[in-house]
């Protein structure tokens, strides 16, 4: 990876900090992989599970889910949006890693600092992200 991207990528591995210079898997290539292999789990939830809708971003994905459409997800012991429970339980099958916390859902949701509110298709800042971004710039 580029020297300065490096700085960014500090890896923990057994409470020890380590500079990630060929990403994490140990090569430039790392990231074509994933997109590779992400792209097919994703492909098999379009296709084979029927999840519609399913988008992506990186190692992200989302779609929207009627508000009563629920699951029960066992390893998280909650009701998630449907498509979010089968292609989290396809995650499971294959491997892929995720996180409870990351799992968002319901209205408004936090993106990266905004507040986006699907039903009125608006996204708004809070007063404190304005003002650490106008303390920023």
């Amino acid at each position: 990876m580029h020297p300065l991207w490096q700085l960014c990528q500090i890896v923990m591995i057994c409470d020890h900090h380590h500079v990630d210079n060929n990403n994490n898997f140990g090569n430039r290539g790392a990231g074509r992989l994933w997109v590779i292999f992400f792209s097919l789990d994703l492909w098999i939830a379009v296709v084979i599970k029927l999840v519609h809708d399913l988008f992506s971003y990186v190692d992200n994905a989302f779609s929207w889910e009627f508000a009563r459409r629920v699951t029960f997800y066992q390893p998280y012991q909650k009701f998630l949006p449907t498509k979010q429970a089968i292609l989290l339980n396809l995650f499971d099958e294959v491997g892929v890693p995720h996180e409870e916390r990351k799992q968002v859902f319901g209205s408004p949701l936090q993106i990266i600092g905004f507040n986006v509110e699907p039903n009125t298709m608006t996204i708004t800042m809070s007063h404190d992200a304005r003002a650490e971004l106008t303390t920023a710039i």
